[in-house]
Parts: structure tokens; C-alpha cells; sequence
């Protein structure tokens, strides 16, 4: 009964305290975590996915049991193998498998059988569910009361090969959630292979098109046999409309901004290129996993406008192209990448990748991580005086004084060397060149201070060696880092978000 304290995505806390034991093949759960799989609902999907929410129900929930408002629902049928949906939907219900280890929630109920599961799934995702529940319950909201309404026919003779069409399409959707990195299951990115991205894209395009026509064709025939069943022969067809077939289908752009996002997360740690799967997410910190490559020492990346800085964000995952894809193909590699993020012609490859890492990756992690980000970016401000990006699980109470004095102090150490430069070619250049520089160092000059005030506030909040407790959650613990208020040695009051907020 309150979702703010007790339900977190299960990327923000500790994979260690997850209970249901997810990296076994879904074969066993353990009861001695504090956080397990939560059915919360979600978008339209059908088979198998939105595994993403967890709940606290450490020691059973004993401590919260005598909590105002708060209530357990059959309790004794958690856990249990079953079929969940989305309560409030689009008027186009959707139906999931679940294997064992999961609790159901109001807006992600269960449905739970002896006998006849897949059946009754391979049911409830058809057409002639869909047509009762309109007439049934011609709202946006698909209760309990619903389900249990809808006619159930067994056809004996055809009930082998229903199952293995619904076996066959939980595993095509399961492969499908998989493939994103924000699932538990997620091993590594498709497009990690080969050497040569533009044909392993196209591999990949090819097999989810393969996929999408296979489950499509698949949902038909189970329509059919249904509308059969049913006598409706003359009241519905078997096809099913492209947008009703809920996996994803291969794109260039999106492909891409995730590869991106899987590298960062190889040179944060959080994921290896010698062994596949969550590598590290909170918990104690194994060096020994990432064979041969080196990972950055703290979870800590400057970003720069510029190209030139070794130390780059930009500059870092360059080298891991080259590295997992090989120095050979390296140019025809970043312009696949340039392209798919849309470069400008003005632009090289890697400035384009430099852009986007600067301008859009930050709005896309927020996007796809539902405004509980993993990877922090600290930044100036507009100006792009300074930014960094941090691992929320490699983060401790040293890490704003690694940046400050790491990268921050280097950092406006440079701009001020640079600003010195400028101004001294402008009294010594033409009057074309001196037009050029003043714009350069206006530019710089912005930065300059924009990083020296924001120095102050990270210099500030560093001396507060501030915790984090992932059971929190990302909104409590970046809400740490904002609305920041100190006076400056002039006696004005500067108040400076450390992260860039999330909208």
C-alpha cells in the first residue's frame, strides 16, 4: 500500500539482496533476501516480460505486517508458478508466464492452476478473449472478476499442440526481453560480436524479423483452433495486427544508443567482456572478472567537449571498439555508429559519438531506466564546464573528493591555461583571427567559471563524505545531490544542482 517504500526496480538496489535466486535458470528462490520479483503490471506485452519491479518482503514481511494500511493478499500463493497481466490496460489485455519466485500485486495480479496453465494462457491471449472481456468489462481496467467470467472449453485433442505453440512463444518473447540490458537475464549486447557491426546489425535485424513473423503466425493458429472451438467462425478471423505482436524488432538508431550504453557499463564494471551476465551491481568488487581489460580503477568518467582529453569518455569507448571489434575495421565501425546517431556533415565520426554523449546518452539512460538512472552524470551546467559520469553501485562516501581532486581541479587548471592562451593570441593575431578567438574565449571563459562555482558546491558536499543505501532507491539517494546551498567567499548564496535533474 505504498509503492514509494516498498517497491524499487531491481536495478537500483543491491543484486545481492534479491531473494529470488535469477541467475539459476529460474530453478530455485531463496527466502533470505530482502528484495523479490514483483508483479506491478505494466505495458502492453504478451508470453513473457516485465520482470523488472521488486518488493521488500524481508522475513516474510513479518515487520510491516502491523503498519497502517498495510495488507498481504493470499499470501500462501506467492511464489507460486502462474499467468499475470496489466490491471489497467489499453482495452487490449495481455497476458505473461511466470515462472516460480514471483509475488503479485494489485496492478499485476496472478492467475495460478493445477492443471491447463498454458492452455488457459494460450486462452486469455486470444481473440476470443479479447471479445468477451469487451462485452464483459468494457473498461480500461481487466479485474479479477473478468477473468474468472470468461467460458473455458478444453479440447483434448488439440491441447498438446496449443502448448507447445504457447512454450514456443514464451520462449521467442523471452529471448526478446533478454536481449535489452534491462532485464535480470540480460547476458550481453547482440550486437557484441564479429568484426564488423553493419553485418552483425543485419544478422540481428534478419532475427527478430524472423521472430516477429514466427510469433505472429504462431498467434494465429492459436486464434484459429480458438475460434473454432468457440463457433465464431462467422464473428472473428485469425489475424493478428503487426502492433498486437509485442516483441521489438531490430533499430538502427535504438540498436545503436544501447550498444553505447553497454560499453559504458563494461568500462564502469558493471558488465565484462570475458564472461557474460551482471558482473557487478553492489556487493563486494572482484577485479579478477574482467580478464585482460582495463576497467576504470572507481566507476568515474570525465566527459569533454572536447576530443583531445585522454581520459574522455569518448576516448574510452573508441578503444573498446577497437578492442572487442578489432583495429582493421575500426573506421568503417565508427561511421556505422556516427550514422545511426545521426551525423552532421560537418562533423567526424567520433565528434558525432563525442556530441551524443554529451548532449542526448544522459536523456536516453533516464528514458530506459524509467527516472531511476545507474550511471550519475555530475555536470556544471549548460555551459559544459564540467562533467562526469559515476556508477551509482561503485559509489562511496570518497568518491565527490576523487572527483573534485582527480578531475574538477585538472580540469579548471586547463581551462584557465587555455583562457591565458587564447587571450594572448588575440593580442597578437589579425583582425580575422582575433574575431575567431574572442569567440573561442568567450566560450571558454563561461566554462571556466561555470566549473570554478561549481567546484565550490561539489568541494562542499565532498567534505560531507555522504552514504548511500541502495535499498533507498535512486529518487532518495540522487535527491542528495540537488538544490545544494552555500555562500561563496563574497557572501552570495549559490545554489547548484550536482546531477543533472531528472524530468
Amino acid at each position: 500500500s505504498n509503492g514509494d517504500e516498498y517497491i524499487r526496480e531491481w536495478f537500483e538496489v543491491d543484486f545481492n539482496n534479491i531473494g529470488f535466486n535469477i541467475s539459476s535458470n529460474h530453478e530455485a528462490y531463496v527466502f533470505n533476501g530482502k528484495w523479490f520479483p514483483y508483479n506491478k503490471g505494466g505495458k502492453y506485452r504478451k508470453w513473457y516480460g516485465n520482470n523488472s519491479a521488486v518488493v521488500d518482503y524481508y522475513k516474510n514481511g513479518e515487520k510491516y505486517k502491523d503498519k497502517t494500511g498495510f495488507c498481504f493478499s493470499n499470501q500462501s500463493k506467492y511464489f507460486l508458478e502462474g499467468i499475470t497481466w496489466s490491471k489497467i490496460s489499453s482495452g487490449h489485455s495481455s497476458f505473461r508466464y511466470n515462472e516460480k519466485g514471483y509475488i503479485f500485486g494489485d496492478a499485476g495480479p496472478a492467475l495460478q492452476a493445477d492443471d491447463n496453465l498454458k492452455y488457459f494462457m494460450a486462452l486469455l491471449n486470444s481473440k476470443i478473449s479479447n471479445t468477451i472481456q469487451s462485452f464483459v468489462n468494457p473498461t480500461l481496467n481487466t479485474t479479477n472478476e473478468t477473468i474468472d467470467s470468461i467460458p473455458v472449453i478444453i479440447a483434448e485433442n488439440i491441447k498438446e499442440k496449443i502448448v507447445e505453440l504457447v512454450d514456443a512463444n514464451i520462449r521467442i518473447s523471452e529471448e526478446d526481453w533478454n536481449s535489452f540490458e534491462t532485464s535480470w537475464d540480460f547476458l550481453r549486447h547482440p550486437l557484441v560480436k564479429g568484426n564488423n557491426l553493419l553485418n552483425v546489425w543485419n544478422e540481428y535485424d534478419q532475427l527478430t524479423k524472423t521472430n516477429f513473423n514466427q510469433l505472429k503466425s504462431n498467434e494465429e493458429e492459436l486464434n484459429e483452433y480458438f475460434i473454432n472451438l468457440y463457433g465464431l467462425e462467422d464473428e472473428l478471423t485469425k489475424e493478428v495486427e503487426d502492433k498486437y505482436v509485442s516483441i521489438s524488432l531490430a533499430d538502427k538508431e535504438r540498436d545503436v544508443r544501447s550498444l553505447i550504453s553497454y560499453l559504458i557499463g563494461v568500462l564502469m564494471g558493471r558488465y565484462s567482456l570475458v564472461e557474460e551476465g551482471l558482473i557487478y551491481a553492489g556487493g563486494e568488487f572482484d577485479n579478477t572478472r574482467y580478464g585482460k581489460f582495463e576497467l576504470d580503477s572507481n566507476g568515474i568518467i570525465p566527459i569533454y567537449s572536447k576530443l583531445g582529453m585522454e581520459d574522455n569518455l569518448t576516448n574510452k569507448i573508441i578503444k573498446l571498439i577497437k578492442q572487442i571489434y578489432g583495429d582493421d575495421t575500426y573506421k568503417e565501425n565508427i561511421d556505422f555508429i556516427a550514422e545511426s546517431l545521426g551525423k552532421r556533415q560537418n562533423e567526424t565520426s567520433e565528434e558525432t559519438l563525442n556530441r551524443y554523449l554529451n548532449n542526448d546518452f544522459y536523456n536516453d539512460h533516464i528514458k530506459i531506466y524509467q527516472k531511476r538512472p545507474i550511471y550519475w552524470m555530475l555536470s556544471s551546467g549548460k555551459d559544459n564546464g564540467f562533467k562526469a559520469l559515476i556508477y551509482l553501485h561503485r559509489y562511496n562516501e570518497d568518491t565527490l573528493a576523487r572527483i573534485n581532486s582527480n578531475y574538477l581541479l585538472p580540469e579548471t587548471t586547463r581551462l584557465r591555461i587555455e583562457l591565458n592562451d587564447l587571450e594572448n593570441g588575440i593580442k597578437s593575431s589579425d583582425a580575422i583571427t582575433q574575431r575567431r578567438l574572442e569567440k573561442e574565449r568567450d566560450i571558454v571563459n563561461k566554462q571556466y567559471y561555470e566549473a570554478v562555482e561549481y567546484g565550490l558546491v561539489l568541494d562542499h558536499m565532498a567534505n560531507r563524505y555522504i552514504k548511500l543505501d541502495l535499498d533507498d532507491g535512486v529518487k532518495v539517494n540522487y535527491a542528495k545531490f540537488q538544490n545544494v546551498e552555500i555562500v561563496n567567499e563574497r557572501g552570495s548564496m549559490i545554489k547548484k544542482d550536482l546531477l543533472i535533474p531528472i524530468k
